[in-house]
């Protein structure tokens, strides 16, 4: 089942996928909508971008046995009148004017602003998934992930610059090499001193902002009671459990005190944990006098 993001997503990629293939095959919009998922091959090779392939990865996270390969967000069979619908308000969206709509009349101006378009409505998507990178892979506090902005990743230093921290002093964190890539490129879109993280009406997140993002990519999982701080706290006994030494988690967490570090993460959860220390036991061969 599709998210509300991922319906944006859809929805979008649906649109501009149908818009892409009647400019550049013979195909009436009345008979694209009638294509079936066993077209895709076939269509796709009117494409020279990733359009139709992002797409199909979306359109196949429906819940629905229709045979239609651009279907309603239930399945069923798209008209045409709702796709010029849709296209004028996507126009709209884009500050370019709602007409011509049709894909065929449509100026390459309104085609590019279409297609500008794109960043904006998976940008949500990519806010979940960089802020739950961020939490997961940098043990980082929910508030100090809603405070970031571009200006504080430095990819040559491979930094995190923290102004706003719970010792109220700024910091620095090394940034994990797994989030290099995936920030480089989504931060290639944003302005110096934009925020990594916004609303839909713009403005920076806050601590429940990234509560929420964390509930969401749990409840995909099929998890529950997954928030920021347990998070960190998983790292934490994570990097425990793999033998790294207490000062080294108490620098990763950045603890002023290592007895904080020892407090919270020198003790047994639970039975799984009690479970692991009794199987790696090997009692040694001969008594202790």
């Amino acid at each position: 089942m599709l998210t509300y993001e991922k319906s944006n997503e859809f929805r979008y990629f649906r649109e501009l996928s149908i818009v892409w293939l009647t400019r550049n095959s013979k195909f009436p919009v009345q008979q694209i909508l009638q294509k079936k998922l066993s077209d895709f091959t076939e269509l796709n090779k009117f494409f020279t971008n990733d359009l139709l392939t992002t797409y199909k990865g979306l359109r196949d996270q429906l819940e629905t046995d229709e045979p239609w390969l651009f279907p309603t967000d239930d399945g069923k069979l798209y008209m045409p009148g709702k796709f010029a619908q849709n296209i004028q308000r996507l126009l709209e969206k884009a500050d370019m004017p709602s007409k011509p709509n049709h894909p065929v009349k449509m100026s390459q101006a309104q085609v590019e602003a279409l297609l500008g378009l794109r960043f904006s409505l998976q940008r949500p998507v990519y806010q979940q998934t960089i802020a739950g990178a961020l939490l997961g892979l940098q043990a980082m506090r929910a508030e100090e992930v809603a405070g970031l902005r571009k200006k504080d990743i430095d990819f040559e230093s491979l930094t995190i610059f923290l102004e706003d921290t719970k010792s109220q002093e700024p910091q620095y964190l090394p940034l994990h090499p797994d989030l290099v890539k995936p920030l480089s490129i989504y931060l290639a879109r944003l302005k110096p001193n934009d925020p990594l993280f916004v609303t839909s009406t713009g403005s920076q997140w806050d601590r429940k902002d990234v509560h929420q993002a964390v509930g969401k990519i749990a409840s995909q999982c099929g998890l529950e009671n997954i928030n920021p701080r347990r998070l960190r706290s998983t790292v934490g006994h994570e990097m425990m459990s793999g033998g790294v030494p207490l000062n080294g988690i108490s620098l990763v967490l950045r603890h002023s005190d290592e007895a904080t570090t020892a407090r919270h993460y020198l003790h047994l959860r639970d039975i799984a944990d009690a479970r692991r220390v009794i199987n790696q036991f090997r009692p040694v061969a001969t008594p202790v006098e």
